[in-house]
């Protein structure tokens, strides 16, 4: 079944799309951000790729070269990269999303060698100079330096037909989103969660047409009823959906998050515009934003409230990766907005893998005592 492939494929690193993608000679190109252009990449004939650290235990070589007040998101994947676990790949574009993975982009490139390496600097702030300095020095650098590194032309064709299949990407992740977080569910937290990101690691063409049968398979199942309450998560980036299954088997049901491996990455269509580049650059500067972005905390509220008053959540549940400097502002003011609502949340901080599931199931058994679930 389609729904059991995608669930499957979304809880590795490497899976066999990849293989098959490399055995058939095309290049896979990683990336490490939300704000990463998947369509520049897709249009020069790369299969992108998201990083993530799926099957680190420990960060014993990365801590050699940071801070122990580091990161740990950061670190798992610089120690991934030391023990070659993205070998698979032919280059990286980072992205400089925070302070933290932008020293450890400093370390990366001293110690990680790959054909093309390259971090996309995004302002911080909103304004037409930077947008259009962001155009100019950034993303029309981006398709140039592909280009002469790889000896390819990206088109305004290549790059029409790669927005084309990213929306449609994100008009199919938008219908599984229903499927969740309707009033009767057909599919859990964890499993969408899969589902999400097994579009970060398989060409996207593959991807929706296992993903449009997967919606087909959905609307046949019984809905989901056993469940004590209907949460919204948000915070540090998650890419292990552990995190999820935590909540899940406490008894809550996950029916929409504010992440930028959730809603923040499948939002915001590229509008088809007579200049694609301008485009995507516009979609990507413009995108729900992340708390790295300045001056716009009112938007942001804004799309926590109104996604948890659109999936009628019982509470929020907000976790940080210890170290994470971004969620250690906003996701307190969440709090404070949501419960004005009358939408309780809680925060967690935890370490980048789940080690202490005991601890977070307790907190979260209360939470949910507290929300008379």
């Amino acid at each position: 079944m389609a729904v059991e492939e995608l669930i499957r494929t979304g809880g590795t690193l490497y899976n066999r799309y990849i293989d098959d993608w490399k055995k058939d000679g095309g290049k896979v190109i990683g990336y490490t951000c939300s704000y990463a252009p998947e369509e520049i990449l897709i249009a020069a004939g790369f299969l992108p790729v998201r990083l993530n650290a799926t099957g680190s235990t420990e960060t014993n070589k990365a801590d050699v070269y940071m801070p122990k007040f580091h990161c740990l998101f950061s670190k798992h994947l610089l120690d991934q990269g030391l023990s070659k676990a993205f070998d698979f790949m032919d280059g990286v574009v980072f992205v400089n999303t925070c302070d933290q993975l932008r020293r450890m982009y400093d370390v990366w490139i001293k110690l990680i060698k790959f054909p093309y390496q390259t971090i996309m600097v995004v302002p911080y702030s909103y304004d037409k100079e930077d947008f259009e300095w962001y155009l100019e020095n950034e993303v029309k650098k981006l398709r140039d330096d592909l280009e002469k590194a790889y000896d390819v032309k990206i088109t305004d064709k290549a790059l029409a037909d790669a927005i084309n299949v990213c929306n449609e990407t994100r008009d199919l992740q938008a219908k599984l989103y229903d499927f969740r977080g309707g009033a009767e569910p057909m599919i859990n937290g964890a499993d969408t969660h899969k589902i999400i990101l097994a579009g970060t690691s398989m060409p996207k063409k593959k991807y929706n047409e296992l993903l449009k049968e997967s919606l087909d398979e959905l609307e046949k199942r019984d809905p989901i009823t056993d469940y004590r309450a209907r949460i919204l998560i948000g915070g540090s980036v998650i890419d292990q959906p552990e995190v999820i299954r935590v909540i899940e088997d406490a008894g809550g049901l996950v029916v929409t998050d504010v992440l930028c491996t959730g809603t923040r990455w499948i939002m915001d269509k590229v509008e088809v515009n007579e200049d694609p580049l301008y485009a995507i650059a516009k979609r990507y500067y413009d995108h729900q934003p992340c708390p790295r972005m300045t001056f716009v905390y009112e938007r942001k509220r804004d799309f926590v409230l109104d996604m948890a008053k659109k999936y009628d959540v019982d509470g929020a549940i907000f976790f940080k990766i210890a170290f994470c400097d971004h969620h250690s502002g906003d996701n307190p003011l969440y709090k404070e907005d949501l419960e004005d609502i009358g939408v309780p949340a809680l925060l967690l901080d935890r370490d980048y893998r789940i080690t202490d599931i005991g601890r977070f199931t307790t907190r979260i058994e209360a939470f949910f005592e507290k929300l008379g679930k």
